[in-house]
């Protein structure tokens, strides 16, 4: 078993996520000549936003019409060749303004490239994903590639439903796995740590439009190569949340100006609703991809329609506000439908499940998912100087009433309040931790320093002159950037025991799939994370994806069944766990038809003599 890449593969995975990532939402900009509202770079910013939101869509809505219809390689290419001529009609008298970058944006396009480059160079040196979602998100991936639709289940794989489950980044991973002929893990690493340094456009396009580019190029230069968030969820495999952060800001963005715009009578209806429509499509997609980042998202919405809609230019539009408003939300419903029904009912299951837990437990609630401590913060958010200067900024913002500023800081204080909100001891409204929380502050960490920046900038242009002081400032981003991507990709921040997979471990897969049967079951090195989310510690936790048989710990995902599969795995998981830290139980494990034990001791030290 080999998963070797050769230079062209590199080749072929680039291109295919450039043209999934750029003509859908190219196409969709140039319906109304909507790329019109837009600079330059701002253009490209909002054509990849709209091209990711595209294909959870795309996904969900073919599932739903069209139970039969299986999207697959060529359907894929159909779909780009005719996005792709239909924008070369409508811009062929327009194509060279939109390369047309001024110094500035071709800066910000350096800082987006060096970014890249940041999470491709881990990709390259750590080929298989990391940790303990990685798992799930490659067979999904598998699945979605395989079938092309999205999967209800996780089946052949195991019985788990998934109703309450945000399956729109497999809709990208999965096509990806098509069009570049890739292995599905190769597929979803290389698209998430896309999404991952995606991130930052999504910082620059909100403050170019609203603050200054010289902000702009500061909060993209925080985001991608300061923080050392996003760039550490490659251990983790937190890939769904990262996709939809991917276009958080740019849903934003979009659905401020539609708001902002729509009582301009010089637009026609039809323009001004398509800008409502595609505000929705992005709603949606932000759903689709993560439903607590989505929820995390929401006060931000609310917020901006009510600064808009109180703003004193627009006194006689706030009936405008409130229908623009109103289309935006039925839209984004209307595009979730095909998920939000079942998940909310789901949801309302489990709660409802976890609430007579409670109350026929003596020991009562378990909060240890909740709960986590002050020193995690630094770990979690930003590092000490960054938390520090962003404090700072925050300060001037405040002083300075500066109306971004301040929506920025309401939300991250909103967010706070939702990542605690376990303390009401409500599971309805429970819906995600600080920790997820505090690992999306990247986001109103990169926006405050980029509006900080500009003001200070306007102060330096007091005493010297624009050009200059631009120069000044551009080399100051170039120093830190570089020592920030220094540390993206010297393996300093990589947390290799996160990495299960080895050369070794593809040979023992070798031997399972030549020596075993395809119904036998692996006991594996497994971890109890929270007691009730097993997970293995070691290259057997893959044998699923690799070899088809079943191990006791199976996903992640594994609690959605809540049935008697879960139960099982938990107890075989349990037993498994009690044997290897004793081994007189290990004869335990022949009454939970364990075949086989993976030896992760034998793999860890061979991989220590490579």
């Amino acid at each position: 078993m080999s998963f070797d890449l050769f230079w062209y593969d590199y080749i072929r995975i680039l291109i295919s996520i450039f043209s999934v990532l750029t003509i859908p939402g190219w196409a969709l900009l140039t319906i109304t000549d909507y790329w019109r509202n837009w600079a330059t770079l701002q253009r490209w910013c909002v054509a990849i936003g709209l091209s990711i939101a595209f294909y959870p869509i795309l996904f969900y809505w073919s599932r739903t019409l069209f139970p039969s219809l299986q999207i697959g390689p060529n359907k894929n290419m159909t779909i780009l060749l005719v996005a792709g001529s239909w924008t070369a009609w409508r811009l062929r008298h327009d194509w060279k303004s939109h390369f047309k970058f001024d110094k500035l944006e071709w800066f910000a396009i350096l800082v987006f490239i060096g970014t890249l480059f940041t999470r491709y160079w881990i990709a390259y040196t750590h080929p298989f994903p990391a940790w303990s979602d990685s798992l799930h998100h490659t067979l999904l991936t598998q699945l979605t590639g395989n079938s092309g639709q999205l999967p209800y289940t996780l089946e052949p794989y195991a019985p788990t439903p998934l109703d309450m489950y945000h399956l729109g980044l497999y809709a990208l991973t999965g096509t990806i796995q098509q069009l570049a002929a890739v292995p599905a893990h190769t597929a979803l690493l290389w698209m998430a740590q896309t999404l991952n340094g995606l991130c930052t456009i999504g910082v620059y396009l909100v403050l170019d439009r609203k603050a200054g580019r010289v902000g702009a190029i500061t909060g993209a230069a925080v985001v991608g190569l300061w923080s050392h968030m996003p760039a550490w969820y490659v251990n983790w495999g937190r890939f769904t949340q990262v996709a939809s952060q991917a276009i958080l800001l740019i849903a934003w963005i979009i659905i401020w100006e539609a708001l902002e715009k729509w009582r301009d009578t010089s637009n026609p209806l039809f323009k001004k609703f398509w800008v409502v429509f595609l505000a929705g499509a992005m709603n949606a997609a932000v759903f689709l991809l993560h439903f607590r980042v989505f929820g995390l998202y929401l006060p931000l919405f609310f917020i901006t329609v009510l600064v808009i809609f109180f703003k004193k230019e627009i006194n006689q539009r706030r009936m405008g506000v409130i229908r623009c408003c109103l289309f935006i939300c039925i839209i984004s419903i209307i595009l979730v439908l095909p998920n939000l029904y079942q998940a909310l009912i789901t949801h309302i299951e489990q709660s409802n499940r976890l609430i007579t837990f409670i109350l026929n437990s003596e020991a009562g609630p378990d909060f240890s998912y909740y709960r986590f401590n002050l020193h995690s913060i630094p770990q979690l958010a930003a590092k000490p100087f960054l938390l520090a200067t962003t404090i700072l900024g925050s300060s001037i913002l405040l002083v300075k009433k500066n109306t971004l500023g301040l929506i920025i800081i309401v939300w991250s204080v909103i967010m706070v309040g939702l990542g605690n909100l376990y303390l009401l001891n409500l599971p309805y409204i429970s819906f995600t931790n600080i920790g997820a929380v505090l690992i999306m502050f990247y986001l109103p960490i990169g926006l405050i320093l980029g509006i900080t920046a500009m003001y200070l900038y306007r102060f330096g242009i007091k005493y010297l002159p624009p050009e200059r002081l631009s120069q000044m400032w551009l080399i100051v981003i170039i120093g830190f950037g570089i020592m920030g991507a220094n540390k993206r990709i010297s393996g300093l921040e990589v947390e290799d025991h996160r990495y299960f997979v080895s050369n070794v471990d593809l040979k023992a897969m070798n031997w399972i799939q030549e020596n075993t049967s395809v119904d036998s079951t692996f006991g594996i090195t497994t971890y109890l994370w929270v007691q009730s989310f097993p997970h293995g510690l070691d290259g057997g936790y893959w044998i699923p994806y690799f070899t088809h048989r079943s191990t006791n710990t199976n996903t992640m995902l594994t609690p959605l069944e809540i049935g008697n599969f879960y139960i099982d795995i938990l107890e075989k998981s349990q037993a498994t766990y009690s044997a290897q830290t004793n081994a007189n139980n290990i004869s335990k494990l022949l009454a939970f038809d364990i075949d086989y034990l993976y030896d992760s001791t034998a793999v860890t030290q061979a991989k220590q003599k490579r």
